[in-house]
């Protein structure tokens, strides 16, 4: 029989409300690490310094279209009854330019979109406004100085600030840092994170590895580095040794099982034990009551039990915000819906309750129903969304509107 001591903590720790306990654990200050990455493993991730360009872009004056460039007052006067003549420079880059004063008068050079623009002319007539006999072009359409011409630095100039610190990179982001020639960017790097499955006896199912595994797929969903470690609670002095060992190799322990045996309690005699404060232990919200807290020195550890379904509400509630937070993202909460109820739902006042639900629509707005509630893996496979119903509220009535955390956009 476990005795007192291996219920609770022996510090004296008030319960607090979800919302007291969410808050408590984002209003930890870390120094995120910092790194330099290529840009092909930046999306998903926030910079750390500003993004200067180092060059202007374009480099040089280029046409904006396909057609020919030519000088604009050669052009003048020209529509569609009375074409101006002009003749096609051989070559490329018009080979019959002169060097010194740039093309001559009378000639023009063909050019595509995104082509620099010869010497001498400054503008470009688009292929819809000419026709072509032999080596002479009939211009139908006036041209005035610089159409069609993108100017030299017109989209960036060098120095410009393109990115600011602070702003998370999107796969988009990856092509403006190649065309400007940025090769790598400093971010916030993602926290390691390590992942600790209890087990108490050789040989039994080991549900905690399984919630391990489950949390570390969806760390990974947000950039974080894991690793997956075993321990064996019969051994209270190598379990000790092992989350020492992870705890200084990691940004934050997540503990999967608070389990305890008789005479060892891996919360009191292992957790602890470490340097590390408890922030808090029990949370008034079901699932995941019987969650811990611990934080310092730049760390911080969580102790869940091992059931899917409070893994994942405490891990899209709790830990992935902190996760997100520490990698200097400031917007760290899922994205938020309003949806009414398809059918009634009962909430005994007194504790937050989370509700996994699955979606469906109706005249345009969301509707949602709570997946299987006595059917725990197929709840936690269809679960679209979570519904959080406050401690003060005594559930919901069909029609009845909440907010929706969506946690997966489609079934």
């Amino acid at each position: 029989q476990h005795t007192e001591r291996y219920c609770r903590p022996q510090v004296a720790v008030h319960m607090l409300s979800f919302k007291e306990a969410q808050a408590k654990v984002l209003s930890q200050k870390f120094a995120a690490r910092r790194g330099k990455l290529d840009i092909g493993l930046l999306p998903g991730l926030v910079l750390s310094r500003d993004i200067i360009s180092p060059r202007d872009l374009p480099a040089a004056d280029i046409a904006a279209v396909d057609g020919y460039a030519l000088r604009a007052i050669d052009s003048k006067g020209a529509d569609r009854n009375y074409p101006i003549r002009l003749k096609a420079c051989e070559g490329a880059r018009g080979s019959q330019t002169n060097a010194g004063s740039g093309i001559e008068p009378g000639f023009c050079v063909s050019v595509s979109a995104g082509m620099a623009i010869p010497g001498g002319c400054d503008c470009v007539v688009s292929r819809e406004s000419i026709e072509s006999e032999r080596r002479d072009i009939l211009v139908y359409a006036e041209c005035s100085s610089q159409s069609n011409i993108i100017r030299k630095g017109q989209d960036t100039k060098k120095g410009d600030r393109l990115f600011c610190a602070g702003r998370q990179i999107y796969p988009q982001d990856i092509g403006v840092f190649a065309q400007i020639g940025v090769e790598q960017a400093e971010v916030f790097l993602p926290p390691k994170v390590g992942l600790a499955a209890l087990y108490g006896q050789e040989g039994q199912k080991d549900h905690n590895l399984d919630a391990s595994c489950m949390l570390a797929a969806m760390a990974r969903d947000v950039k974080a580095e894991c690793s997956i470690s075993r321990i064996h609670i019969n051994d209270g002095k190598k379990a000790a040794k092992t989350m020492a060992g992870l705890l200084d190799a990691c940004d934050l322990v997540v503990v999967a099982g608070n389990q305890s045996v008789p005479g060892y309690d891996f919360l009191n005699d292992t957790m602890l034990g470490l340097d590390l404060d408890l922030g808090f232990w029990k949370v008034n919200q079901h699932p995941g009551r019987q969650m811990a807290f611990l934080a310092g020195k730049n760390k911080a550890a969580f102790c869940l039990g091992g059931r899917l379904d409070e893994i994942l509400f405490c891990f899209e509630l709790y830990i992935r915000p902190m996760i997100l937070n520490m990698m200097g993202n400031r917007d760290v909460f899922r994205k938020t819906v309003r949806g009414q109820a398809r059918e009634d739902i009962i909430h005994k006042k007194g504790k937050t309750l989370f509700l996994t639900v699955c979606l469906g629509s109706k005249k345009g707005s969301y509707t949602f129903s709570p997946t299987h509630p006595q059917r725990a893996l197929r709840s936690v496979r269809d679960a679209q969304g979570i519904v959080v119903l406050p401690e003060n509220k005594a559930g919901l009535k069909a029609g009845d509107l909440a907010d929706i955390i969506m946690i997966k956009e489609s079934g």
